[in-house]
């Protein structure tokens, strides 16, 4: 596991910074791996220690980072793609172990694995376990429940699985969304919403499940525990403010890990220095990574890398998220006039990478 931990000592001094060849880095006072993310990678490196005969079967990647995930596969562990996870039944024998990541699994599934073997490892957050339980009692409630997160994402698919199908859920993945749907909302008489509420899903990325089941006099509103902490509470207040305006009632679960939201916080006071560049480092389908890439692009120059080797003397290969898809470009150019550097990693990101990029600076 020191592969992947590293040395967290890496600095000068309390202002967390390091001359790096010419450059000045500049890292936030917290970044890399929360709490939640160790704990998940210890379960697993403990049952890799175990060193008896059984295989490792892990339900999709343990984190969103493609150098942790690279090092339990080397370890011997095998990753079923969360596209192909139903294979699992198929592949893995009734005491293999079977690995729960730290996003979570959908219920049924959850069920129907512990109903099968014996060996299930549990990584899940205690963070996103919070947020179902906000949602299963919500949906005994028979609430409209709200989810502000990214469609398709696995702990969001985790999350709505919970309701179990007894109310409807509406996933909003951004502010442009929830200010869509505050606006529809106010359009309508919450009355005819039964009929009318399906339409939405066509809007903003907007996904509605079980409509028919719509409830308009009460509403309930989580959210995935790595969304911007900022637009989480702008989201709530301008949907808050509608429902209530309607006559209904809004019942709230501020559910963004702390980890996320110190992140977030360290990451801005290193932006209001308004530092040359700044690289958010990490794995491409990282929610929490994504959102510091997205405050970064308001106070300097950004890009989105996934670790060391995306940097070289020629080029540096980034990620465009807007876009979904890489691109390259020149490294003097990119570099030219640049004094002081700031990196910010997400919860997902070890700290080996951190270390590497800094090397990797010393060299340009």
């Amino acid at each position: 596991m020191d592969k992947l931990f590293g040395e967290k000592n890496l600095f000068e001094n309390s202002a967390r910074t390091v001359n790096s060849g010419r450059f000045k880095i500049i890292l936030p006072d917290v970044f890399g791996f929360c709490g939640g993310v160790i704990g998940a990678l210890k379960k697993l490196d403990n049952i890799i220690n175990l060193n008896d005969d059984k295989k490792i079967y892990l339900l999709g990647e343990i984190i969103h980072n493609p150098t942790v995930n690279q090092y339990f596969i080397s370890s011997g562990v095998s990753i079923i793609s969360e596209s192909n996870i139903d294979d699992i039944f198929n592949i893995a024998d009734q005491d293999d172990y079977i690995i729960i990541p730290a996003f979570g699994i959908p219920l049924l599934l959850e069920r129907a694995i512990r109903k099968k073997y014996r060996n299930v490892i549990d990584t899940t957050c205690k963070n996103v376990k919070s947020v179902w339980n906000f949602i299963s009692s919500e949906a005994k409630n028979k609430s409209t429940i709200i989810l502000y997160g990214k469609p398709g994402h696995q702990e969001v698919q985790a999350s709505i699985s919970r309701a179990e199908n007894s109310s409807c859920i509406i996933i909003l993945p951004g502010l442009k969304a929830a200010e869509y749907f505050s606006a529809f909302l106010n359009d309508n008489d919450l009355a005819s919403l039964k009929t009318r509420i399906g339409s939405i899903s066509v809007h903003k990325e907007i996904q509605c499940y079980n409509s028919q089941l719509i409830n308009p006099d009460r509403f309930a509103m989580a959210n995935q525990t790595t969304m911007l902490y900022s637009e989480t509470l702008k989201a709530e207040k301008i949907i808050r403010e509608t429902i209530e305006k309607k006559g209904s009632k809004l019942i709230a679960c501020d559910t963004i890990c702390r980890a996320t939201y110190l992140r977030q916080k360290a990451a801005r006071k290193i932006c209001h220095q308004k530092p040359d560049l700044i690289f958010v480092v990490g794995g491409y389908e990282s929610s929490n990574t994504l959102h510091l890439y997205k405050l970064a692009q308001k106070y300097s120059p950004v890009y989105y890398i996934k670790a060391a080797d995306s940097i070289d003397n020629l080029s540096i290969k980034y990620f465009i998220p807007e876009e979904l898809r890489e691109a390259k470009v020149p490294t003097k150019q990119i570099l030219k006039d640049i004094s002081v550097i700031a990196i910010f990693a997400g919860a997902s990101c070890p700290f080996t990478v951190i270390n590497e990029i800094i090397e990797k600076f010393k060299g340009i």
